[in-house]
């Protein structure tokens, strides 16, 4: 069975243009879970009118607002290890033919592959995808390796995951997704397809001037990923490729120490290059959390 999992909170509006590809589909062999984080909105009232439709099977969780990886984290126990799923954001949609595509893409993958990993496409424009050469992909590879800033659509074989879930830390509601792709990357790797099936709104600037204050909000879960994030890059990258992402994470990491008291999970040793980088840190946390 494929899912389509669509954390949500306070999206009631949004959720109805994507039910609205949803049931247009050409195929309508897929589940839609929703899985609702705390919404205080007209969320249940709606997803209980989709449900009398009967146009899409659906099913409904319910839980404490905490975050969308906690939202996330009940999707994978509530699935069977023998599924396939993959998340649509409630403020995004599907082509009319995207369950099409993923369960025909999905016959021709083989036990290599953990999933399948697509571009989302914005509404006016085309992201850069792939050479053709590469075959096969872990997800922070796109960014990492091939330095594409892109965002994907994955689909996933339950089977491959298991019990793999999110970490979550006590007053956090943010985890960043790349921690995921990075604890996906032990499991496997996915096939990359071109693919128009997945669209979504693109706001210039938009998640770049929000993510600095979600990362001020959530320390524990921001050291956690540059933490991550540094050991990825230390195992898969070489060369200058290397010591630029690890410019960037030590960067990161001492502008967030400054930005915030919860320092304790930083190193508070750092090496001679990180000290060199300590004016540098300086004056990114001027411009991003100031």
């Amino acid at each position: 069975m494929l899912y389509i999992v669509t954390p949500t909170y306070n999206r009631a509006k949004e959720l109805c243009i994507l039910y609205k590809t949803l049931k247009s589909q050409t195929c309508l062999d897929f589940k839609w879970l929703v899985v609702d984080d705390g919404s205080t909105d007209e969320t249940p009232l709606l997803i209980a009118k989709f449900q009398e439709d009967s146009c899409v099977a659906i099913d409904y969780l319910k839980k404490d607002n905490g975050g969308k990886h906690t939202a996330y984290n009940l999707a994978l126990d509530y699935m069977s290890k023998i599924d396939c799923h993959i998340v649509v954001d409630s403020d995004d949609w599907l082509a009319m033919d995207a369950v099409e595509q993923i369960l025909q893409d999905l016959e021709k993958t083989s036990n290599k592959e953990i999933g399948i990993v697509y571009p989302r496409y914005g509404r006016n424009s085309s992201p850069q995808w792939l050479s053709d050469n590469v075959k096969y992909v872990s997800i922070p590879d796109i960014k990492l390796k091939y330095g594409l800033s892109i965002e994907t659509a994955i689909v996933i074989k339950n089977l491959f995951i298991g019990q793999l879930r999110l970490p979550s830390f006590e007053g956090e509601k943010f985890l960043s997704e790349e921690i995921f792709y990075i604890m996906l990357s032990e499991f496997g790797k996915f096939l990359p397809l071109n693919r128009r099936i997945y669209f979504f709104e693109y706001l210039e600037h938009g998640l770049t001037n929000n993510l600095f204050h979600l990362w001020k909000k959530n320390p524990k879960s921001t050291y956690l990923l540059f933490k991550e994030r540094k050991k990825y890059i230390l195992q898969n990258l070489s060369g200058f490729n290397r010591i630029v992402e690890l410019f960037k994470v030590s960067l990161n990491e001492q502008a967030l120490s400054l930005a915030t008291s919860k320092n304790e999970n930083i190193p508070q040793e750092l090496s001679v290059g990180e000290r060199m980088l300590k004016p540098l840190a300086y004056l990114f946390y001027l411009k991003r959390y100031k």
